[in-house]
């Protein structure tokens, strides 16, 4: 019985541990209002950001969480999106993108503008990483 509990206690121990650990676990469970407030303590960190800097930039991102929450879609809605639409959602996010990068500019001084310009450029640069990083490690199809 000991043989058995002892690798069932330690694969639960670890997978308690990686879910500490890996902070997408934790958001998936956390709601919007949580999330923009702990991106935004985490901005404030790293810009310097004022009281009045930080509510401005939570609420962005609440409303931002919000939205997302609201236009989620499953993997099979996706697929069935036509060419027209898809292209459609790519505008809409486009957009979006764009005013919150205006909103942020408000906001934020141009030193710390700079700094979160930098930050999203590195952001965006670990995300294509990860990305290309999953296509190499999936099996290839038709060939």
């Amino acid at each position: 019985m000991k043989n058995f509990l002892l690798p069932l206690v330690m694969i639960f121990a670890m997978i308690g541990a990686n879910a500490q650990r890996n902070p997408r676990m934790l958001a998936k469970n956390a709601n919007p209002e949580q999330t923009a407030t702990i991106q935004a303590q985490k901005m404030t960190l790293a810009l310097d950001l004022s009281d009045k800097q930080q509510n401005q930039v939570k609420q962005l991102i609440l409303e931002k969480q919000m939205d997302r929450q609201e236009n989620k879609m499953t993997r099979e809605e996706r697929q069935k999106l036509t060419a027209e639409q898809k292209l459609e959602l790519q505008e809409e996010r486009l957009a979006k993108q764009i005013e919150m990068k205006r909103a942020m500019k408000d906001i934020l001084n141009e030193e710390q503008y700079e700094k979160f310009e930098k930050q999203m450029a590195r952001k965006k640069m670990q995300a294509r990483k990860r990305m290309s990083d999953r296509r190499e490690d999936r099996p290839r199809r038709g060939k």
